[in-house]
């Protein structure tokens, strides 16, 4: 994966083992703390930045032996999500990790060493989309994630309850992008297809 800088007119590549697997989605935090890259085989690789360069942080089995088609972080980092065609959207949350170093070569005596990260886990699976799960994108305050799909349709979820809190119909085609404001409170939301061309606003 290639990050461009615009103001000094260079590049800079970040590595991964499976580097002949192609990339289909990636997605920066509002912050720019935090870069995800969904492959065509499952996996998440998440970079972070540390002293003004990124550095791996985390790989995340998402959607084993399927595309990853979008990753969408929230607009405060706190989650992640995927959209696969598995037919589901999984939903990730940033926590802190305890690990302990242990040296077996140090005396009994001697404390192990404890180490804290934030790494990225598993909070929900959101299922019941019958095709390929295109696109997705959090309301401003976390409370709702929306999904579109091949099969015509966009569901609004309700964050931390995994249930459908409203679904959208209309189209007859597959739905593959979304584009999502809720400034003030006031939803705007418009989906695409890529069959007929045609733009749905609710």
């Amino acid at each position: 994966m290639r990050i461009w800088d615009l103001t000094e007119n260079k590049t800079k590549d970040l590595y991964v083992d499976s580097e002949e697997i192609p990339f289909r989605s990636v997605a920066i935090t509002k912050t720019a703390k935090k870069i995800v890259a969904g492959n065509n085989v499952g996996n998440c690789f998440l970079w972070e930045q540390q002293d003004g360069e990124f550095v791996p942080m985390q790989i995340i089995e998402a959607h084993p032996d399927n595309y990853i088609l979008k990753c969408q972080f929230s607009a405060d980092d706190i989650f992640l999500a995927t959209c696969s065609s598995d037919r589901t959207c999984k939903v990730y949350k940033l926590e802190l990790i305890e690990r302990v170093n242990a040296d077996d070569d140090e005396e009994e005596s001697k404390q192990d060493d404890v180490t804290t990260t934030e790494e990225y886990q598993e909070e929900a699976v959101l299922s019941g989309h019958s095709g390929w799960v295109w696109d997705c994108d959090f309301t401003s305050d976390n409370e709702f994630l929306i999904t579109v799909c091949t099969d015509g349709k966009a569901r609004i979820w309700r964050m931390g309850k995994d249930e459908i809190r409203k679904q959208l119909i209309g189209h007859t085609k597959g739905i593959t992008c979304l584009a999502f404001c809720d400034a003030k409170k006031a939803w705007l939301i418009k989906f695409h297809t890529d069959h007929l061309g045609v733009l749905g606003f609710w």
